[in-house]
């Protein structure tokens, strides 16, 4: 027969099972963007700016890191850190970043928006979502324009109630897909989290207790000089 502290944690972890498939079908990461700034804002923590921090990364195609303008290929973000490197994937290729923990947001400083751009996010419950170069820039357009506010500027994305963010991948269909100065949020345990922990933690407190009330003393190692 199952004792109570057993009981307790399968309850628990169901629970959770529940909560988060009943979380990934009904919520959406959010995204914003302000067009003409760029950097990492206060509160993010540099991930890659690529120059001195590069992100854990794996490129399929043609993907990497870039300075100044390359005519047809790639130009720098016409906001945030100017004259230094910043990354581009070009036609048919990816860059994939990912993460040991899971973040609550995100952001970088996207360059010459265009539709062919697409960003998919990772989320810890194993949903995913892509974002098209148009929705990158609300309200747009993605014209892929070089210099103007509303093609350059900052995207954040924020994971809202998917879980937590472990990794996204940039896209392009067509020359290029440029980026730049990475910053990311750590994940804080939500609410319904915390209270998982309680419960698990009540659990082994109460498995003590019986135990202890039993007159069942617990193992002990002797260590010999």
């Amino acid at each position: 027969m199952m004792n109570a502290a057993k009981r307790i944690a399968k309850t628990a972890l169901f629970a959770g099972s529940l909560l988060a498939m009943s979380s990934a079908a009904n919520a959406a990461a959010g995204l914003t963007f302000e067009g003409g700034t760029g950097g990492l804002a206060p509160g993010e923590t540099d991930y890659a700016n690529f120059d001195t921090t590069f992100g854990d990364v794996v490129t399929t195609g043609t993907a990497g890191i870039y300075t100044g303008t390359q005519p047809f290929v790639a130009a720098e973000p016409a906001y945030g850190d100017q004259g230094d490197a910043y990354f581009a994937v070009l036609a048919g290729g990816t860059a994939t970043f990912s993460f040991i923990n899971s973040l609550s947001q995100f952001a970088f400083d996207l360059g010459s928006a265009d539709d062919y751009n697409f960003l998919t996010v990772f989320f810890a419950g194993g949903v995913t979502q892509t974002f098209s170069g148009s929705q990158l820039n609300p309200p747009g357009p993605a014209t892929g324009n070089q210099d103007i506010a509303q093609t350059n500027g900052r995207v954040t994305v924020f994971a809202n109630d998917l879980g937590g963010i472990i990794g996204f991948e940039f896209a392009s269909q067509q020359n290029s897909f440029e980026f730049d100065n990475i910053g990311t949020v750590s994940a804080v345990p939500e609410p319904a989290t915390w209270a998982l922990l309680l419960l698990g933690f009540g659990a082994i407190g109460y498995g003590m207790r019986r135990r202890k009330a039993l007159g069942t003393a617990p193992r002990m190692k002797i260590r010999y000089a």
